[in-house]
Formats: C-alpha cells, structure tokens, sequence
C-alpha cells in the first residue's frame, strides 16, 4: 500500500456535538471501534470545534483496557480540533477522549490537523518499508 493510499483512506474523522457527556463518549468508542476492527493503521480527526463542555475525564471502566492491544498496533493518532477559540472546557472535555499511549495534538482547525495526521501515517509507512531493509535504529530517525 502506497502513503499516498495509506493517507486518505486512514483518517477517520469524528465530529462531537455541543455536549460531550456518557452517550456521546459511547459514540466515539463505537467509532474508534470500527477503525479498530479494520485491523489497519489509522489516525482520528475528532472534530471538537463545537463543543461547549461536558466530560473532564473519560468514563471509568475498561474501555482503553481491553482495546490496548489493537489500539497499540493501529491507532497512530488522534488530532483534536478545537476551534479558534478554544476554551479550557473544551480542552479538558477532549482529553477525555485521548486513549492512552496515543500521539496526539491540538489544532484550531481542520486542515492542520489532517496535515499531522498525513505525517503521522507516512511515518507508519516510513517504518513499513524500514521494516525490510537492515537498517541501523539510529539511521531510521523520528
């Protein structure tokens, strides 16, 4: 698979509505499932320029537990938007959604993000190629 096919077809976007609470969590768990079910490197765009509050931490429970295995083998990234004018509540209410031992990054809008998104999976690709060389680790380079 090429990076340029790697790039567009593995950012997943996901848009948050206003208020962030249990439910609309469950929603980006089912979403963040179903990239994880593709059983392929992607990285998340979540979209959280509209939201005006809700959760400041993730629902307890053993959401990053029990998906620690593919989400160490495919999820490369998640970038958050946040909006021109992001608020601490926003801020807080999309760490929330940050699984653990993920990249991630802010951004104020759309088209930054998906241009770190884009380097995060050309990396993933950098490393596939990497992969089937002898190569020194010092060489490869972050």
């Amino acid at each position: 698979m090429s990076t340029s096919q790697l790039s567009l077809e593995s950012v997943r976007t996901f848009e948050l509505p206003a208020s962030v609470r249990e439910a609309e969590f469950a929603d980006y768990i089912a979403a963040l499932d179903r990239c994880l079910d593709d059983l392929a490197p992607f990285v998340m765009i979540v979209d959280g320029s509209n939201v005006e509050g809700g959760l400041e931490e993730a629902p307890r429970g053993a959401w990053p537990r029990i998906r620690a295995t593919r989400v160490t083998a495919f999820h490369k990234g998640v970038a958050f938007v946040t909006g021109p004018n992001a608020g601490s509540a926003r801020v807080r209410a999309l760490c929330a959604m940050q699984p653990p031992r993920v990249p991630h990054a802010f951004f104020s809008d759309r088209e930054r993000a998906l241009v770190w998104a884009r380097q995060q999976l050309e990396s993933v690709s950098s490393e596939r190629q990497n992969r089937n060389k002898t190569v020194s680790l010092m060489a490869v380079g972050g």
